[in-house]
């Protein structure tokens, strides 16, 4: 569910591909839903997540799971008349004091959703991630950090990208399988071995790509002995090596998601 327009990222036709059986963009969703900045929000959202969680116990009791992004705190972000926190200076600070205004309000709205999971009888786990860091201007960063953004080192480019992932149940967890730092494509593992449900052979050969390579973005690669690297530098030094735990990921990565005869003919 992502209460805005499907041909976006041609996310109509992808989410299909990847194999959910309903899709909820906002041409599908009831009219007149509440908004803010343009942009359905989070109260609504969840309204419509509890609701087809509460068809889904009515029709049967077969498990219940929903990929559901938010719209209410996404960027541009511009001075509004309803801002709730101001972020004082000298300067301009409209853009971060929208945000963070939207930031306190998903808050809100997130602490009555985990109240109502509460009281349900159904055993429920629900990961919260962000995809990524606000779209707030360069000079933002740049002034936090005090210096010109292309000199930032691999750590603070590190720190820009870095988003907060929160993973929350009415049944205990394995709170050892959570660690501090992490990568969004390692996700579905760690919330599979916090919530101790069964995991596919697919999800257990992630857990050993995740010993070996802690983090994997597309901008750095941090290896288990806390070194940092360039994406390009990494593969370039292990590409000789094809049990290498990074080499075994993109390779069955790509056979996963087009299949294993294809990577024949490109290997």
């Amino acid at each position: 569910m992502h209460p805005y327009f499907g041909y976006g990222y041609n996310r109509n036709h992808i989410y299909e591909n990847l194999g959910f059986d309903d899709v909820y963009f906002i041409e599908e969703l009831p009219k007149g839903l509440d908004t803010v900045r343009g942009f359905v929000t989070d109260s609504e959202n969840y309204k419509e997540l509890i609701r087809l969680c509460e068809e889904n116990e009515k029709a049967g009791d077969e498990p219940f799971f929903c990929f559901n992004i938010t719209m209410q705190k996404h960027g541009g972000y511009i001075a509004e008349p309803y801002e709730d926190i101001v972020a004082k200076g000298n300067e301009d600070n409209s853009e971060l004091s929208t945000y963070l205004s939207m930031i306190n309000k998903s808050d809100d709205v997130l602490r009555e959703l985990i109240r109502y999971f509460e009281q349900v009888d159904e055993d429920t786990i629900i990961l919260f991630f962000g995809d990524h860091q606000p779209l707030l201007r360069t000079e933002f960063y740049e002034k936090i950090y005090g210096k010109p953004y292309v000199s930032f080192t691999s750590e603070e480019l590190k720190s820009v990208y870095n988003v907060p992932y929160l993973i929350w149940s009415n049944y205990e967890l394995n709170k050892e399988a959570a660690p501090k730092e992490t990568s969004i494509c390692y996700l579905a593992n760690i919330l599979f071995e916090t919530g101790n449900i069964p995991k596919s052979t697919w999800l257990n050969m992630f857990a050993e790509y995740q010993k070996s390579y802690p983090i994997v973005t597309e901008n750095f690669i941090e290896r288990s002995d806390g070194n940092v690297y360039e994406v390009n530098t990494i593969m370039n030094t292990i590409a000789k090596n094809k049990k290498d735990s990074l080499n075994l990921y993109q390779k069955y990565s790509y056979g996963i998601l087009y299949g294993l005869k294809n990577w024949k003919a490109r290997d």
